[in-house]
């Protein structure tokens, strides 16, 4: 799928709704665009392109690299105008449109980021109260955490692979050693 975020010019942002209508189709897309009572249906526009900002992994996200806080945070003053935002009432269609935006493989992977960025937290804050009880767990934890990442890694690797169009002669499939996967 062609990234969202193709259309999105911070110094001139376009309404979502004008330039992706078919994403009013959805039930819940359409009840927040008929919902909007701004001009123009501009609140539900941004709140969309804060919800693409949130999964759009492709290059012209300048987000992407953020973690999930961290993007949502910036998202707020970015986009939003308003960093506290509230995005509580629009959890249904935030885990709506991550269906809609992520493969299978992809949302996999994207529960591993968000893990590693728990744990990554969880360590961050052990480092404040370090006991030698405490130090033994956190060792331990880093080694997870990099049998994790390589996890994290090959997974990455297969939703790259599955995103790559190839064509294979004959009638077969290709094999695991041509997508990678050993």
């Amino acid at each position: 799928m062609e990234s969202l975020l193709a259309n999105f010019d911070p110094d001139n942002i376009l309404n979502f709704w004008k330039t992706y209508p078919s994403w009013k189709t959805p039930e819940l897309f359409h009840k927040l665009y008929n919902d909007d009572k701004s001009k123009q249906k501009e609140q539900s526009s941004m709140i969309m392109w804060g919800i693409v900002h949130m999964f759009d992994k492709s290059e012209n996200n300048a987000y992407r690299t953020l973690d999930s806080i961290e993007r949502v945070e910036v998202i707020n003053d970015d986009i939003m105008n308003d960093s506290k935002f509230d995005w509580k009432p629009y959890d249904e269609l935030i885990k709506f449109s991550e269906k809609l935006m992520m493969t299978e493989e992809e949302r996999t992977y994207h529960t591993f980021i968000l893990y590693m960025e728990n744990r990554r937290r969880f360590l961050e804050e052990q480092q404040a109260s370090l006991t030698f009880d405490t130090l033994k767990q956190l060792d331990e934890a880093i080694k997870r955490n990099v049998d994790i990442m390589k996890e994290i890694d090959r997974l990455k690797a297969a939703v790259e692979l599955k995103s790559d169009v190839g064509a294979v002669k004959g009638d077969r499939t290709e094999s695991f050693g041509e997508r990678n996967l050993i």
